[in-house]
């Protein structure tokens, strides 16, 4: 919950700079917006915002076996594989990956056994197909 409120109050900011006006008027539609973002990607191998700033994203997933991050348009080629640092999600005991990308627009691929899907970056909002 107070990721989705931290993020609501990064949204209405960010729509001050960009439009003109006060947060507050902002904040409700940011807050619906925020939620949104936290219902639909609950289920993307585990993935969390870290943190963000106006040139990266810090993401988390799960660590499972046989999960890899590429970007997209390198065809799986294991040289390219994102790099991560591991450690222990304190809420759930989980095993986790900690990821940093470019906000501007990325493109990822995730992997795991049979699972793909891809993940887009664009002005630092992230939208899974």
């Amino acid at each position: 919950m107070k990721n989705v409120m931290t993020r609501a109050w990064e949204i209405a900011k960010n729509a001050v700079v960009k439009f003109g006006g006060k947060v507050k008027e902002y904040f409700s539609q940011a807050l619906v917006i925020a939620w949104k973002e936290a219902k639909s990607t609950s289920d993307h191998f585990g993935y969390v915002i870290a943190g963000q700033n106006e040139t990266m994203i810090a993401f988390v997933l799960e660590a499972q076996e046989g999960l890899h991050v590429y970007p997209a348009w390198n065809n799986r080629n294991a040289q390219y594989e994102l790099t991560y640092q591991e450690g222990v999600n304190k809420q759930t005991g989980k095993a986790i990956r900690l990821y940093q990308v470019e906000t501007f627009k990325t493109e990822l691929e995730i992997v795991c056994g049979a699972k793909t899907e891809l993940m887009y970056i664009k002005r630092g909002v992230v939208t899974f197909k």
